[in-house]
């Protein structure tokens, strides 16, 4: 007879006030799968549920990771790699994946998934990864501990489904994202170039121009300037306003935030300004490029 796994995880009820949360918990739980058991248990609710030969598309966003035994997981077709404890892989919605235990081994996997227009908005802005992504858990973070509690208090309330819930939930899956290294600083080996994108990061939503840069490293304009010319593709002015046209790409996803808004947020002394480098570099204009996104975004259903 073959060997069952066992777990504890719970599917939420998702009634309507949740939806106008926009933040929401939909899952989370663990099972133990033990070497030569069936996988999955079929045990899921349908639209989780999946073999290896079709795979599966959520329509949440979704955290799994390892606390015990091997794998692998495709999280693109035709990439197949490793899935073992110290890892963890961030599901998005609409994005095929498959993963399994291997049969000798067995494994323990441990997910939370979560949804509402809030997560989607985060996406479209950058804080969360786009697609499908591999992370480094490194041994047991205290976001996993984070989770334990979280599985505690639903277990205990089934019925129910509570906002704060989706915070905690949110709180997990950032704390989790964030060792992505998802603002990654090109050309590390140059501490002055290096130092310089951190602070351009940090400070590009402000009135920030090559001389106070230079000033806040405490260098000269033609020094900096002349280590991103040997290690940078873009100088010092291009990075600041590569940054300030990424995050108002990102913003002009969500209709409900003005374009004027959207031009000072993001440090552009002035709409008229936004709107000339926009069409100077993207050669379209902000409000075309609003349409472009929302456009996209009906076509996936979101």
């Amino acid at each position: 007879m073959p060997v069952q796994p066992e777990g504890r995880f719970h599917y939420l009820p998702v009634p309507d006030r949740m939806l106008d949360c926009e933040l929401y918990l939909t899952s989370l739980g663990w099972i133990a799968y033990p070497p030569g058991s069936e996988y999955p248990s079929g045990s899921h609710p349908k639209e989780y549920d999946f073999n290896w030969e079709s795979g599966r598309r959520l329509s949440d966003f979704a955290l799994v990771w390892l606390s015990q035994g091997n794998g692998e997981a495709e999280l693109a077709k035709g990439e197949v790699g490793p899935f073992t404890p110290g890892m963890a892989i961030l599901l998005s919605p609409g994005h095929w994946h498959r993963y399994r235990p291997d049969p000798i081994s067995g494994w323990t996997e441990n997910w939370i998934c979560m949804n509402g227009e809030h997560l989607h908005r985060l996406r479209i802005r950058g804080f969360l990864p786009s697609g499908n992504n591999q992370l480094e858990a490194n041994g047991i973070p205290d976001w996993q501990f984070a989770f334990q509690k979280l599985l505690k208090e639903v277990l205990g309330s089934p019925e129910s489904n509570q906002p704060l819930w989706g915070a905690q939930a949110l709180q997990i899956l950032h704390q989790a994202t964030s060792r992505t290294g998802s603002s990654v600083m090109e050309n590390p080996g140059d501490p002055l170039v290096h130092r310089a994108l951190r602070l351009i990061r940090q400070q590009a939503h402000r009135p920030l121009s090559v001389d106070r840069l230079a000033g806040l490293l405490s260098t000269s304009r033609r020094t900096l300037e002349r280590h991103f010319s040997q290690t940078h593709t873009r100088s010092p002015q291009e990075e600041i306003l590569h940054v300030r046209l990424t995050r108002a790409s990102r913003m002009l996803g969500d209709p409900e935030i003005p374009i004027k808004e959207i031009a000072y947020a993001c440090g552009f002394s002035s709409p008229k300004l936004m709107n000339h480098h926009f069409g100077r570099i993207l050669g379209k204009s902000p409000g075309a490029l609003r349409r472009e996104l929302v456009q996209r975004q009906m076509a996936l259903g979101r």
